[in-house]
């Protein structure tokens, strides 16, 4: 039995164990000939390669020829010699195995001759690469591997951004090796239909191949991983599109034609999200066109506010502290501002001082360390603080804390006024900044974004637009999940969410308490059914169906994704 990758493989090297089923699926898929040659760039355990081997053996290769015609390659010494006595034990012998950094390995250039055969690479171009590859996110991501694989990309005129993470550029690397007709099948992370550094992937990847499948599960198939996985199919050959399918889980594999009329393809728009291809056919088109009747009516939310972290403290532990540890020190209270720090702290359209009130009664972190006079004027309450307390946590070391002119100066403190969420699991949430303690408004730390209004606009108003089923929509497809179920909105993709406009902002404001007080029950469902009627009908002029259309848009993608939540 395969043991599992150790923690630290996970995180330094991408190691990941495939289901058999994921395996046999795509070597199936890509290999048609028994004279197939193929590569498996990051073979780990082995399941790709043993895959392969029956598949070739179905199709008739001989044992002989088999050694010959795969390519296993691995960075990891001791699992690399530990898939080949699994391989000799089950097939009584090895195909071509190489321990090395792929990164390292180049494919032939031009014609082999008698001067270039001793310089000649091991893998020659193959008919088929298959795999799962490495994936090592960007902070991990370091070094001269990071400096080799970006640097194999930009040979390919793919320039990646500074957050890519290690399976981008390997794809882009393995692809060199692949004959001008060649098929790659490869389990990705599903990262590539929505993240913005996978943009310049997408262009390469609609540049390189003419026939591409991405096939998406509604239910996690890495157990014990969080991340979300695709897979893709991709052909040098066939008619030129995309095609995106959608099956429950690995199981539902086996049954698959992909040849089926039920598939479509497709030409998305690599500059755009993908997410919006997964959904149902008849809700795709039904959509767009509801669409297409109010874009007039609707705006961006970066028209109406600029969207911004909350703060950046250097250390939460030390400088976001609970009434209890404020009074102990006996910090003054010039120097606590009022604070929001989570999410679940947002429970209606507003955010207000008696919110903060229950805040610290539970004992969370309520307040936020600000001081910015010098150290000479300051109280002896927070002097005491900084020094004893800031010594115990080493505060002074941290990169954020050391970096700074006056290390107890937390930088941008902001009042802004709305709130919203980072991360969300059953809807995001935004709320008008109404705390006012010792004459000064709440701010928050970095895991609640702030909105700061450029129009003339009451914030009540916007935090209770916002709940209503075409900007919770447009949440979906701008932000990103993971395979947790968690969605993830940086500032610039909450500036594209769309917000319907009200010209009759009285009508809004009238059932504002209304919303807030059902948001506060946990009632989503009826407060979004009661900011529907009255924009999206009344407002926007939609039909009941159009609503539905948006609705059951918006609960499509909403519970594909939390469905990763359940495993």
């Amino acid at each position: 039995m395969t043991e599992a990758p150790t923690l630290d493989k996970i995180k330094k090297l991408g190691q990941v164990l495939t289901p058999f089923e994921i395996a046999e699926f795509l070597v199936n898929w890509a290999i048609k000939s028994p004279k197939d040659l193929i590569l498996e760039p990051s073979c780990g355990d082995g399941i790709f390669l043993r895959a392969a081997i029956r598949r070739l053996m179905e199709l008739g290769a001989s044992p002989e020829s088999i050694s010959k015609q795969v390519y296993g390659v691995e960075i990891d010494s001791e699992i690399l010699e530990k898939t080949k006595k699994l391989l000799l034990t089950e097939f009584s012998f090895v195909p071509t195995l190489i321990n090395a950094d792929f990164f390292d390995l180049e494919p032939p250039r031009g014609q082999q001759t008698l001067n270039n055969l001793l310089t000649a690479p091991k893998i020659p171009r193959v008919d088929v690469i298959v795999g799962n590859p490495p994936y090592i996110r960007y902070q991990s991501f370091s070094g001269k591997t990071r400096e080799k694989a970006l640097r194999t990309a930009l040979e390919e005129g793919v320039k990646l951004p500074e957050l890519t993470a290690s399976w981008v550029p390997f794809v882009i690397h393995a692809e060199k090796f692949l004959k001008k007709d060649g098929r790659l099948a490869m389990v990705l992370p599903s990262k590539l239909l929505h993240v913005g550094y996978a943009k310049p992937f997408r262009k390469w990847l609609l540049k390189k191949f003419s026939n591409i499948t991405i096939i998406s599960f509604e239910r996690r198939v890495f157990p014990g991983i969080l991340e979300d996985t695709v897979l893709l199919l991709a052909s040098k050959s066939g008619p030129y599109g995309v095609r995106f399918v959608e099956v429950t889980d690995e199981r539902e594999l086996s049954g698959l034609d992909l040849e089926s009329s039920t598939f479509v393809l497709t030409r998305p728009n690599p500059d755009e999200k993908w997410t919006k291809y997964i959904l149902p056919q008849n809700l795709e088109s039904s959509l767009g066109e509801i669409l297409n009747k109010v874009q007039e009516k609707v705006v961006l939310l970066g028209e109406l506010g600029i969207v911004t972290i909350g703060v950046v403290t250097g250390s939460n532990e030390f400088f976001t502290l609970t009434e209890e540890e404020a009074s102990s020190w006996g910090i003054e209270k010039e120097y606590l501002v009022p604070l929001v720090s989570r999410a679940e702290q947002i429970s209606g359209v507003e955010i207000t001082t008696s919110d903060w009130e229950l805040i610290k009664k539970l004992g969370q972190k309520c307040y936020l360390l600000e001081v910015t006079k010098p150290w000479d004027e300051l109280g002896m309450g927070v002097r005491e603080y900084l020094i004893k307390r800031g010594d115990e946590l080493n505060v002074r070391a941290r990169y954020k804390v050391r970096i700074r002119k006056t290390w107890y100066t937390v930088p941008g403190v902001r009042f802004p006024d709305l709130f919203m969420s980072y991360m969300s699991h059953e809807v995001p949430k935004m709320a008008s900044n109404e705390i006012v303690v010792n004459e000064r408004k709440a701010t928050s730390t970095n895991t609640i974004h702030q909105i700061f209004l450029k129009r003339k606009l009451e914030p009540r108003l916007l935090s209770t637009l916002f709940y209503n089923s075409l900007t919770l929509l447009s949440t979906e497809l701008v932000g990103r999940f993971y395979g947790g179920g968690v969605l993830k909105i940086e500032p610039k993709e909450a500036e594209k969410i769309l917000i319907p406009m009200a010209e009759e902002p009285k009508e809004i404001l009238d059932i504002s308490s209304k919303v807030d007080r059902l948001l506060r029950a946990k009632r989503t469902a009826d407060a979004v059914a009661i900011v529907n009627e009255v924009i999206l009908e009344g407002e926007l002029g939609l039909k009941p169906r159009d609503v539905e259309v948006i609705e059951e848009t918006w609960k499509y993608l909403q519970e594909r994704r939390m469905k990763k939540s359940l495993g």
